[in-house]
C-alpha cells in the first residue's frame, strides 16, 4: 500500500471503532462540539504503541496527547 491508502485504513479504522465501540486507535477522530463550541477527540486507546502508529502513518501518542491538552486550553 502506498503513503495515502495506509493513512485511509487508519482513519477508517478509527471511524469505525468510533462508530461502533466509541474509542478510537490511532487519534484520527475529532468532532466539534456546537453547544461548547469546542473541538473533542473521540477517547484513544493509549495501549497502541508508538511502533504501530509510525507503520500506520499517525502521530505519536505523546504529541496527540499535546494537542489535546492544547485543544482543552491546558497548555
Amino acid at each position: 500500500m502506498d503513503l495515502e491508502e495506509v493513512l485511509l485504513l487508519s482513519l477508517l479504522i478509527d471511524r469505525y471503532l468510533v462508530f461502533t465501540t466509541g474509542i478510537q486507535k490511532y487519534g484520527t477522530q475529532k468532532y466539534w462540539d456546537e453547544e461548547k463550541k469546542k473541538l473533542f477527540w473521540s477517547p484513544i486507546i493509549e495501549k497502541t504503541t508508538d511502533e504501530e502508529r509510525r507503520r500506520n502513518k499517525t502521530k505519536p501518542l505523546a504529541e496527540l496527547l499535546k494537542e489535546i491538552k492544547i485543544a482543552k486550553g491546558q497548555n
